[in-house]
This record gives C-alpha cells, structure tokens and sequence, in this order.
C-alpha cells in the first residue's frame, strides 16, 4: 500500500514519447512499467483474483489505443490513473451480477505469535470487506486515494471530477466503513 501522500514514480518520458509514436518495443516498457498499478487497481475495483487479472489486461489493452490521447506536457501516472479507474468503472458496470467473493487474507509468514497475525489477518479482511461494499463511485475516491497513494486532486483529475466531489465521497465512504467496522454512525 502506497501511503497518501507519496508520488507514484513516473515512467522514463522517452519511453512514454515512443510509444505514443508507435514503438512496440516502448509500449511493452511503459506495460510493463504500470503492470503493477493496473492490477492493484483492478484487483481493489473487481474484488476477485481472476476478475483483476482481465481487468488488468483490458486496462493495457485499451491503454494503447488512449496514449495518443495523452499530453506530454503533464505527468504520466495521473493520466495514466485516469484512463485505467474509467476503463474499470465501464467493465465493471457492464458486468452484472458482481461477484461477491473475496480472496483469502494475507497471513504473515513471520512475525508476531500465530494468534496475533490471526487477528491481523481477520481485521484487515474485515476492512477489504467494506471497502469491497461500498458502491464504486466510493470504492474508486478511496482505491486511489489511500491505496494508491494519489492526492485528492489527483484523484479528481484521473475520475474527471470536481475535488470537491473527490472529499465529499471520501468524506461518506469513511462514515459508512466506520458505521460498518465499529458499529459508529457515519457522517
């Protein structure tokens, strides 16, 4: 998990210049560059394993049809978050019935006693799981927000959104995972 706050590296913008001119050869850099990205993206928007893992394929696939699109004279990351939350959002809402699974907690392989990483394990599937509640216009404000680290005005800008949207829907997604987790009214 990135922490709010923190800068999402940039690709090199040589890469990103010849693959928006057509370089294959670019083009699988710059892929492989926001590999990561898309899937974390994916995986915390569809919620199931194999669901991200399509997800995060039509993200790189639509990702080079859109790169022309983009403006070398901005940076790359919140664009790039831009046109991957949208292609999610799309495929998601096309897709109907959601699935409700949700893939098994990460258990530490060292650490703490077996009980406490239990604990841990449980509470952060406990969190996975509101957050995988919320409707997707809150789950996006917060997967970009405090998972991936952009700030709130990068988040409006990769959901083409006022930033006054962006604090209003994270502002309601925490009073409602706060209700959910603890049982404390939200808003």
């Amino acid at each position: 998990m990135t922490p709010p706050g923190s800068r999402t590296p940039e690709p090199d913008p040589a890469v990103v210049r010849r693959a928006r001119a057509g370089d294959r050869a670019a083009f699988d850099a710059l892929a492989a560059f926001v590999e990561g990205p898309a899937w974390r993206l994916a995986w915390r928007m569809a919620r199931h394993a194999a669901d991200a893992e399509d997800l995060a394929q039509e993200v790189l696939a639509h990702l080079l049809g859109a790169l022309p699109r983009y403006d070398p004279a901005r940076p790359f990351m919140p664009w790039f978050y831009k046109v991957a939350t949208r292609r999610c959002l799309n495929v998601l809402r096309g897709r109907r019935p959601e699935r409700a699974a949700l893939e098994a907690p990460e258990v530490p392989a060292r650490g703490p006693p077996p009980g406490a990483a239990l604990e841990e394990a449980e509470r952060r599937e406990a969190v996975r799981a509101a957050v995988a509640a919320l409707p997707e216009d809150y789950r996006a404000v917060v997967a970009l927000r405090y998972l991936e680290g952009l700030s709130t005005g990068e988040t409006a800008a990769a959901l083409g959104i006022p930033e006054g949207t962006v604090k209003v829907r994270l502002f309601r997604a925490r009073a409602r995972l706060r209700e959910v987790l603890w049982g404390m009214p939200g808003g």
